[in-house]
């Protein structure tokens, strides 16, 4: 026969052996259940709070949208049409005209790949005269940069021909 401390020591092996197998087919699976739903949780939890940041992205451009809008017109309006440059032409004729300078406009393509065309114009005229159209050139609506200015005096009739590169930012 086995003795109390026998039956003891059984009966503690039995209760430890029912305890742990409880655990491990009952508990056990709510544990993992937990854990992949707390995983799930956070995931979510993260993509709704880059969907709340794209949400508040979104409302302010669209608060700010009107604003956005009237700069892109303006820019497109200070962009030459790459087809139809004749406004920028009378524009610059109108300039030299106005401070009694002769004028002849080329046009012609150097960087192809870029949204910029070169214009070249012969000035003739007094200097000051000059001086201001290109100031005026400068200071218009339009986007461009003067990129060279080459000023040559005539000996013969003592008056300046002024070779002038502009940078010219088309549509």
């Amino acid at each position: 026969m086995i003795d109390f401390q026998q039956k003891k020591y059984l009966f503690l092996l039995i209760y430890i052996f029912i305890f742990f197998s409880i655990f491990y087919f009952l508990v056990s699976p709510f544990l993992y259940k937990m854990k992949t739903l707390s995983k799930s949780l956070s995931y979510q939890k993260a993509i709704l709070l880059t969907q709340n940041t794209q949400i508040n992205k979104f409302n302010e451009f669209k608060a700010n949208y009107n604003f956005f809008q009237k700069v892109l017109n303006l820019v497109d309006e200070r962009l030459i049409p790459k087809d139809t440059p004749i406004d920028f032409f009378n524009f610059l004729e109108e300039i030299s005209k106005q401070y009694n300078l002769s004028s002849e406009i080329f046009q012609y393509n150097l960087l192809k790949k870029e949204k910029t065309n070169m214009i070249s114009i012969k000035l003739g005229g007094d200097f000051k005269n000059i001086v201001k159209f290109l100031k005026a050139v400068e200071n218009s609506k339009y986007f461009l940069e003067v990129s060279s200015v080459n000023i040559e005096k005539d000996k013969k009739d003592n008056t300046l021909s002024t070779f002038v590169n502009i940078k010219v930012f088309i549509k």
